[in-house]
């Protein structure tokens, strides 16, 4: 037997994935919240509009997308 148990191995890339999932939900928060301002900054510049709607719509997603990977990582 040797110093480092295969559970072991496991458990710190667990450790690692949740920081590793709860930094990018942080910058998706923040993506979503640029996304929000410009939006608001728009007002009736079309263009800044529609990039800040792509932005929050692929930031959702993300996010969504986040939370699922998180969520498998805690209950395993």
């Amino acid at each position: 037997m040797g110093l480092i148990n295969s559970q072991d191995i496991v458990f710190v890339i667990l450790g690692w994935t949740k920081i590793i999932l709860t930094l990018l939900g942080t910058i998706a928060f923040v993506a979503f919240v640029w996304a929000g301002t410009l939006y608001v900054l728009a007002f009736t510049n079309e263009e800044n509009a529609e990039k800040a709607k792509k932005v929050m719509i692929w930031t959702s997603i993300g996010i969504v997308v986040i939370l699922v990977a998180y969520a498998v990582t805690v209950f395993n």
